[in-house]
């Protein structure tokens, strides 16, 4: 006959399943933590992090597309790195081997003395349509006229081969040419402990764009293959060319060298290679890699870096918009006559502005003018070109306090 008793356990049996019972409890508080701490590790990377991991799927994205320079906008993103940070990452950044502004940040008692300009190895960071083709030939003219050696170009044509062989150890490793002229110059002080020394010539960012887009349209030169400008509106050319001087104070010299080939190759996408497979202008080929190693993030916090140093870097910063004043500055700053020389030369100013039916009677200013409001008006364009305004603007500065020290006509000159 059966029992109606309950099933009892043994005593050890009840003993071990008490203890089975509390550690899977345990196991279970432990697993509830450890999910809790996950989902809040997942919240703070999503939080601090995930405007970084976006804009860098943004650029991959953006390179594999072949897109614009547009992503050189002016973000709003948490800062989750400083300035040192993010310069230890891209160490070139820290450039040596510089002279001072000459007329603001020289100082006759504790800075280089003058003799280190005027003996200097001189660098002109050639920011394109901005009067710099006339300070070329100029450079030229006076070294021809002394008897010097001529200069050494360095841009479109040459940049490649020439840093090539510097790198190797092959090449010019002294820079015994003593002048270099171009838009791929900046950097290259780091490679002599003589004294070295760079100055530019900067134009409102809007004028420059319209101008190399008119030009390109015209011409078809080199640095323009990467798109037709004649299929383009000059609000898509401005966000093709972005920031273009501020990707020149970035650049590495082993980017234009056969190092980089392969990250080019895979950056221009097949519908550019499809289009021109062998040119690759300097500016279009440091602005992909650029934009591969660096998020949104990084070059908005490295512009600031940029003008922090804009007058240490520079011996000298011109303004096409006043730019007898700025041979005349340049002339005392190196003792060469630049002035006397080159006062009221222009050149590439030959190319008439295409422009649309409706512009037909109106002046080459006044075109300017509607199609510089047209640019403004469009946030994209502003965007695109954040990075070169700022620096603009900060150069504008500059300028002015040069200018107040040139007309204070420093007897030590």
């Amino acid at each position: 006959m059966a029992s109606n008793a309950p099933f009892l356990w043994s005593s050890p049996t009840r003993d071990v399943l008490i203890v089975a019972g509390r550690l899977c409890k345990t196991l279970c508080v432990v697993c509830l933590w450890c999910v809790g701490l996950i989902s809040a590790i997942v919240v703070l990377d999503k939080l601090f992090n995930g405007k970084n991991k976006q804009a860098r799927y943004d650029h991959q994205r953006d390179v594999r597309e072949g897109d614009t320079a547009a992503n050189y906008t002016h973000p709003v993103v948490f800062q989750t790195e400083s300035i040192d940070e993010i310069v230890d990452k891209f160490p070139w950044l820290r450039r040596k081997n510089y002279l001072p502004n000459f007329f603001t940040r020289r100082n006759d008692q504790t800075g280089p003395p003058l003799k280190d300009y005027r003996n200097s190895t001189i660098m002109f960071v050639h920011n394109q349509k901005s009067g710099g083709t006339t300070t070329k030939v100029c450079m030229k003219c006076i070294l021809d006229t002394m008897g010097r050696h001529p200069p050494k170009i360095l841009g479109n044509g040459n940049a490649r081969r020439y840093y090539n062989s510097l790198l190797s150890g092959e090449g010019d490793s002294n820079l015994t040419w003593g002048v270099y002229l171009g838009d791929s110059t900046f950097g290259l002080c780091d490679y002599t402990n003589k004294p070295c020394s760079y100055f530019t010539i900067l134009r409102d960012p809007y004028e420059r764009v319209i101008s190399a887009y008119n030009m390109c349209r015209m011409i078809n030169p080199y640095q323009c293959r990467v798109r037709d400008a004649k299929k383009m509106s000059v609000n898509e050319w401005s966000l093709h060319q972005g920031s273009f001087f501020f990707r020149q104070l970035l650049a590495k010299t082993d980017f234009f060298t056969e190092k980089f080939d392969g990250w080019v190759r895979k950056a221009r996408g097949r519908a550019e290679m499809a289009r021109d497979s062998n040119r690759v202008p300097p500016w279009w080929r440091n602005e992909l890699i650029v934009r591969y190693l660096m998020n949104s993030q990084q070059t908005s916090i490295i512009l600031e870096y940029v003008l922090e140093n804009l007058e240490t870097w520079f011996t000298l910063i011109g303004l096409t918009e006043q730019y007898d004043l700025t041979l005349k500055m340049i002339e005392q700053a190196y003792g060469l006559p630049f002035f006397t020389n080159c006062a009221g030369t222009q050149e590439n100013a030959r190319y008439a502005y295409q422009h649309e039916p409706e512009m037909k009677n109106k002046s080459r200013t006044e075109i300017i003018d509607t199609l510089k409001s047209q640019l403004m008006s469009d946030p994209n364009v502003v965007n695109a070109l954040h990075y070169d305004l700022r620096i603009y603007e900060k150069a504008k500065e500059i300028f002015e306090r040069q200018k107040q020290a040139y007309e204070r006509n420093d007897q030590n000159i």
